[in-house]
């Protein structure tokens, strides 16, 4: 009995230490597994010129318009769509931007709006022809980088479609500084 015993003290023993290196190799590669991630994701940032999260905390202000009609971005499709850019608060005029180094671009593919410097795909592609031409305006200047990083208080205007002067003018005036009016006056102290 007591030879049955030992060996039964023997195998737990050998079952301890079996699983204390299988637990210490496993923990080792867990760590070293973090730390490639780690490595990287600094460099996916480096590559993307996106900064890390929480990196900054700016807005902007946008309007989107297609053939003359303001998309209406406040719905739950385009809201918080990712934690480094994003529309919230039901608000779709208003982006809030939380990493350095954010695009247009990039900020317009987590909405899943693709566009290029004569397309834009909302729920259908618009491109320029003949008659209707894709324009974008940053702080009332026209450009057609739309690699732009977003900076805060910028008033970007995209729009599609065959428009007057007059029909431009006005949708370069509704593009509003916003954040006053639906920030709270403590986020208001901090802009």
């Amino acid at each position: 009995m007591q030879g049955k015993f030992i060996y039964f003290v023997i195998l737990i023993l050998i079952i301890s230490i079996i699983s204390n290196v299988f637990l210490f190799i496993s923990n080792n590669k867990l760590k070293a597994l973090k730390n490639d991630a780690e490595l990287y994701i600094k460099d996916l940032e480096r590559v993307s010129g996106i900064g890390e999260l929480g990196s900054t905390h700016i807005h902007a202000h946008l309007k989107i318009y297609v053939n003359n009609k303001a998309l209406d971005l406040s719905t739950s499709n385009y809201q918080l769509k990712s934690e480094f850019v994003h529309l919230e608060d039901g608000i779709g005029e208003l982006i809030h931007i939380h990493a350095t180094g954010i695009t247009l671009e990039q900020f317009f593919y987590t909405l899943g709006i693709n566009q290029s410097e004569s397309c834009i795909t909302v729920d259908k592609e618009y491109c320029n022809d003949g008659k209707n031409k894709l324009l974008y305006f940053i702080n009332n200047q026209q450009t057609t980088k739309i690699n732009y990083i977003i900076k805060d208080h910028d008033k970007i205007l995209v729009t599609y479609g065959d428009y007057t002067n007059e029909e431009l003018k006005k949708q370069l005036e509704s593009v509003t500084n916003l954040q006053l009016k639906h920030l709270g006056s403590k986020d208001q102290q901090q802009i």
